[in-house]
């Protein structure tokens, strides 16, 4: 019932009853992974705004924000703020993602980054987009202003624990914390439809938020 960090602080207090809860989290990098990233990004257009468009392949469905949903959302983007799109995700998803190639000076990473170098380049970010995933809670201890994109799970359980917005579906069976989606079954469909129903001028009105 509450975020799974305050959950992890108290499991910690079991052990260590000194231990002092703080407000905000944050990660540390190495200085030549820090350095490396800077290198990477010196010449590209800011704002730099990264998605990470993974989780086609995930065990949770409801956590997969549609393909050509983010090709849309990443156009609009680019149109309003001429800046350039890094895109992150896993080797897995790779071949499924490369439509959003298409999005105008996107820069396509997706596979190509060991776990730290991926972290490296999204703290150079001006601003993560994401589903619910190990990169948009990174880029949240990072310091990096973050959207959640949230369907089957809970936010008050996984929402961005600072630095983020969290966009929740309105349908009705949101959170139902499923691994699968009751919709899904029998048929050959990707997204949940919590998902699907998430508009990208909703998505688009917080990018403004944040980037202005």
């Amino acid at each position: 019932k509450m975020h799974a960090v305050k959950n992890f602080w108290q499991t910690g207090l079991k052990v260590f009853p000194n231990l002092k809860e703080l407000p905000n989290l944050k990660l540390y990098l190495p200085e030549n992974v820090i350095n490396s990233a800077k290198e990477h990004v010196k010449d590209l257009k800011r704002p730099i705004v990264v998605i990470n468009a993974g989780g086609m392949f995930s065990k949770r469905q409801g956590r997969t924000y549609p393909v050509e949903k983010w090709l849309e959302l990443g156009n609009k983007i680019q149109q309003q703020y001429d800046g350039t799109i890094i895109l992150n995700g896993a080797k897995e998803d790779k071949e499924f993602l490369l439509p959003l190639e298409q999005i105008t000076n996107s820069v396509n990473y997706i596979g190509e980054l060991s776990l730290e170098d991926s972290c490296g380049i999204i703290s150079q970010a001006d601003l993560m987009l994401s589903g619910d995933s190990g990169p948009l809670h990174i880029a949240t201890a990072l310091g990096v202003k973050s959207i959640g994109l949230y369907g089957s799970m809970p936010v008050k359980r996984t929402g961005c624990y600072c630095n983020g917005i969290n966009i929740q579906s309105d349908k009705k069976c949101v959170p139902c914390n499923r691994r699968k989606c009751k919709y899904l079954k029998g048929t050959d469909k990707i997204y949940a439809p919590c998902m699907e129903e998430i508009e990208i001028n909703r998505i688009f009105n917080s990018v403004k938020e944040l980037l202005n």
